[in-house]
């Protein structure tokens, strides 16, 4: 199994790195994840290339898994977090304050609909309503490994040797 790691914020050149490695695959990948998050439509391209992979990929959260990086690890063949790790969830940031009034509401509802993917994304993967993971969202929530897998975010948590 070969390894990718995902280990900044995650941006075009990143994505553009990682996908040209995933293209070339010729044995699963275990795609391991350490990011904040960053570029929301990035994160939803990287989500849809995963899942349409000629190989299976497996995801690992390591340390913080969070925005669009938690949509990322949701693309996994198997989705799984080591026990110190987190997860975080909020409501993306924006900032609209040098826009005309027309734009800032074009930007706004842009924001909205990205939201709304990211939401939809999660609430396909795991256990939780759309109301759940609005309030998860709203409160800027890190999530322990044991509690996330209660959640449905991943599959397995993955514990150390003693």
């Amino acid at each position: 199994m070969a390894n990718l790691y995902l280990y900044s914020e995650i941006d075009e050149d990143l994505a553009t790195k990682l996908l040209k490695k995933i293209d070339k695959a010729e044995e699963p990948i275990l795609l391991h994840i350490c990011s904040v998050g960053g570029d929301a439509y990035v994160g939803l391209a990287l989500y849809d290339r995963i899942r349409q992979a000629p190989v299976a990929i497996h995801t690992i959260a390591q340390g913080l898994c969070g925005s669009a990086a938690l949509t990322v690890l949701q693309a996994g063949t198997t989705r799984s977090m080591t026990e110190s790790s987190f997860l975080y969830m909020h409501v993306g940031d924006a900032n609209y304050g040098t826009l005309k009034p027309d734009r800032a509401r074009q930007e706004l509802r842009s924001h909205e609909q990205s939201e709304q993917m990211h939401n939809n994304i999660i609430l396909r993967h795991s256990n939780l309503e759309l109301l759940d993971i609005e309030k998860l969202n709203k409160n800027e929530s890190y999530i322990d490994a044991k509690y996330a897998l209660q959640l449905g975010l991943i599959d397995q948590v993955l514990k150390g040797k003693k």
